[in-house]
């Protein structure tokens, strides 16, 4: 077993993606024959259950039916290491990773949760405490987000994603929106991004910045903050900006720039329409009715 946890530790350092898979495959046998030995195990079934995930979440199985089986065979390996073990929070925290992958709000929130209260100084503890915020957020569980924010930030100061959390719960209807504040926040967190990262993370903190506009009531003001912040396939690859910038958009009534945009975020990323279909975000209630969005999204 410890041999798998090395293996898998190694893959961690490669980026290319042929190399990772060299030592994800030797960190799989060596965590199937520790499974092999001791199948009630919950150490060795988390190891594995890990393996097959962090496989499936870098693409490294291209073949679609076979990834959904990897995905369900972690699914079933980390469950059952918790049902051993409830307070296995190595496999209760990738647990919630899938869960909130996979759009199942509820269940991620929960194994969060689980993974904190089994260990509240794991290693990926900064993690746990984000997804919790970000669950709760999404499921406008306002209160413990606004709770799960200020205990990160409390942990973890430097961190920009503690930072992020109180731009982001100032757009919503958890907090007043301070327009002043929000600046300095956005700021805050680009300084806190390490330098070669920091361009696209202004964009998006001033997409976040456009939220609190649209709640002060200065609704000119962010449309003109998110015109200019809408990227390109340069600054922002993955085109995720596209879907922050139409769920702002529909914050501030603008239908049809929010479907504008958000079509060009699915062409970017087709897959994402069953996870529309199968819960859609608060952001876009404003768009629920209209049937060019069901059309978007493949709804019937």
């Amino acid at each position: 077993m410890q041999r798998a946890r090395v293996a898998y530790l190694r893959s961690r350092l490669e980026r290319e993606p042929r190399e990772a898979e060299k030592w994800l495959q030797l960190a799989l046998r060596h965590a199937d024959r520790a499974v092999q030995r001791e199948p009630q195990n919950p150490d060795a079934l988390e190891v594995r259950g890990t393996i097959r995930y962090v496989r499936f979440a870098r693409g490294l199985e291209p073949d679609l039916a076979a990834a959904d089986k990897l995905l369900a065979a972690a699914r079933a390996d980390l469950e059952a290491a918790t049902r051993l073990n409830p307070r296995q929070a190595g496999a209760w925290n990738v647990l919630s990773v899938l869960y909130y992958q996979t759009r199942d709000l509820v269940e991620a929130n929960r194994a969060a949760r689980s993974a904190y209260e089994g260990d509240a100084y794991l290693a990926a503890a900064d993690a746990i405490l984000w997804r919790l915020f970000v669950t709760s957020y999404d499921l406008e569980l306002f209160l413990p987000a606004i709770d799960w924010c200020d205990k990160g930030h409390r942990r973890f100061p430097t961190d920009p994603q503690f930072v992020q959390c109180q731009l982001m719960l100032m757009g919503s209807k958890a907090a007043d929106p301070d327009v002043a504040l929000a600046w300095r926040l956005a700021d805050q967190v680009v300084q806190l991004t390490p330098e070669s990262d920091r361009a696209l993370t202004r964009l998006y903190q001033q997409v976040w910045v456009a939220f609190v506009l649209g709640r002060a009531g200065l609704a000119d003001s962010a449309r003109h903050v998110l015109a200019r912040s809408e990227g390109d396939p340069v600054i922002d690859p993955e085109r995720e900006l596209l879907g922050y910038g139409a769920a702002a958009r529909v914050a501030l009534g603008d239908k049809d720039e929010a479907l504008r945009l958000l079509e060009r975020y699915l062409v970017a990323h087709p897959k994402h329409r069953e996870g529309f279909r199968k819960n859609v975000h608060w952001w876009w209630r404003g768009l629920q009715d209209d049937p060019r969005f069901k059309a978007l999204i493949g709804a019937r």
